[in-house]
């Protein structure tokens, strides 16, 4: 019996101990900051220019547009300037020792030349999704060249 009695009794303090213990739950709690550094971010992407086919007896200038495509981190105020080319003065070159001169602008009216430095192009990005800028090119008319195959390389630069 006293077996049973210590039983019991031990059952009885467990249950009361599970009871009180539960209701008397200890919490504490602790804030903690979360940041991030977010900076001006950039990046540039360009479409080939294709004059087509040049006619050196036509009087009319030969016209062409190719894109631009930037990305910026909002807010973020960026500058492209387009270089004269591998050959300088905007010229293409065939190998022939002659070049066929070309015009790159900024608006449609080509009236604007597109280059450095106070040429350059002004973007402010209003959200980061890409955006594309025109490219507006013109072969003059009137250049006494050689048939060939003109070429010339341009470095597009995105300063911000």
């Amino acid at each position: 019996m006293k077996g049973s009695k210590v039983l019991k009794l031990l059952f009885l303090v467990g249950v009361l101990t599970l009871a009180l213990g539960a209701g008397q739950a200890m919490a504490q709690s602790i804030q903690f900051q979360v940041s991030a550094t977010v900076g001006r971010y950039c990046s540039i992407d360009a479409t080939a220019l294709g004059f087509g086919g040049y006619n050196p007896l036509d009087t009319a200038p030969v016209l062409a547009n190719s894109t631009i495509s930037i990305r910026c981190t909002r807010g973020t105020t960026a500058y492209i300037a387009l270089n004269d080319g591998t050959h300088g003065a905007r010229q293409m070159d065939a190998g022939t020792g002659l070049t066929l001169g070309y015009e790159l602008f900024q608006d449609n009216a080509r009236l604007v030349a597109w280059g450095t430095g106070a040429a350059r192009y002004q973007y402010s990005a209003t959200n980061s999704a890409s955006h594309d800028i025109p490219v507006y090119g013109r072969v003059p008319a009137g250049q006494d060249v050689p048939e060939g195959n003109y070429t010339d390389t341009v470095t597009a630069t995105i300063e911000f």
